[in-house]
């Protein structure tokens, strides 16, 4: 796992703080005072070379965060697509849509706005996880490490460019969304799809604008999908795990301020 790595990049930075880090690991948790007390203990912090630990935290900015800041990827293509029924498949970004307004309804599920209405709002296509990562082995290494196989496997076996994949929400939410504005929380996730998840609204505020379009919801607030003619069909909303994982890395480029270059 990903913390196993961070941990021995730890170690490797100064010979007192392997000996540090195995005790820490035994210790049950009280602080992070008493945590950093701990792992320093012996230890003069200016001779310290944390060089490792930078090495690691700029290989997971690039396989990770530039990877998700940068959605289209160089060539952006469609990888496979689900193929379950005629009525699931399809290779185009056009195709897509129609099944997500099959599996949601006609309204965007952030705003409520009617997409056929007469002020004429802009449907558009909006991927959880950027489908350029599908051609970079190391993004999916990092993932397999932070999330685990599961999280690959929902994603690898259908493609990216999967209904479990996608929403169809309104234009100026889409743009938030690809700037990491907000995010999904899918909450009571069980192993079965067919038990829908309890999807939940997060905002992720920036320090110079805290805009998310025309989102009605505040934090905390329920989502609805899967209000469609299709909606039971199509598995009530994309995929919860990948909303998660979309959610925790927009949450981590909020909190380092990657998000805001």
């Amino acid at each position: 796992m990903f913390l196993d790595e961070i941990w021995c990049a730890i170690e490797t930075c100064h010979p007192q703080l392997k000996e540090n880090v195995q005790e820490l690991k035994r210790t049950e948790y009280s602080s992070p005072d008493q945590s950093e007390l701990l792992l320093f203990e012996g230890v003069e912090r200016d001779v310290v070379d944390f060089g490792p630990v930078f090495e690691l935290a700029a290989e997971l900015f690039t396989h990770i965060g530039v990877a998700f800041m940068n959605p289209e990827g160089r060539h952006h293509g469609m990888s496979k697509v689900l193929t379950r029924s005629p009525s699931t498949s399809g290779t185009s970004a056009e195709d897509l849509k129609l099944l997500a307004l099959k599996r949601d309804g006609t309204s965007c599920p952030l705003t409520h706005v009617a997409f056929f209405g007469k002020y004429d709002f802009r449907p558009t296509l909006a991927h959880v996880i950027p489908p350029s990562i599908h051609d970079k082995p190391e993004t999916l290494r990092y993932i397999k490490l932070m999330a685990g196989d599961k999280v690959v496997d929902a994603f690898m076996g259908e493609g990216l460019d999967s209904i479990n994949n996608v929403m169809v929400i309104e234009a100026s939410t889409a743009s938030s969304y690809c700037q990491h504005r907000w995010g999904i929380e899918a909450c009571n996730i069980s192993g079965d799809r067919g038990t829908p998840p309890k999807y939940i609204f997060r905002s992720i505020p920036h320090d110079f604008d805290h805009s998310t379009g025309l989102i009605s919801l505040q934090d905390g607030d329920e989502i609805h999908f899967g209000a469609g003619p299709e909606g039971d069909q199509l598995n009530l909303g994309p995929h919860p795990l990948l909303c998660n994982l979309r959610l925790a890395v927009a949450r981590v480029l909020h909190t380092s301020g990657a998000a805001d270059l």
